[in-house]
């Protein structure tokens, strides 16, 4: 079994290697750094808005795991 602090280096590591790839996906299909668009319904403004969310959503699951993997470590801690 891994050490919790391995777990958690992993998670963390998962997490920005997923935002760095989006954020690249992002720049690739633009052409040119991210920026802010005038034209909301552009599709890559949609774009960039699903990639937000799958940002929002990966962090809110990295942080649960990392409640998992505390709570499994206190309660090992106990007995």
């Amino acid at each position: 079994m891994k050490s919790l602090k391995s777990e958690l280096n992993e998670l963390e590591y998962r997490r920005e290697a997923t935002i760095e790839l989006l954020n690249q996906l992002l720049e690739e299909l633009e052409g040119a750094p991210v920026q802010r668009r005038r034209n909301s319904g552009h599709p890559l403004d949609l774009l960039e808005s699903a990639v937000n969310e799958l940002i929002q959503a990966l962090e809110r699951a990295v942080e649960s795991m990392v409640v998992v993997v505390l709570d499994r470590a206190n309660r090992s801690r106990r007995g």
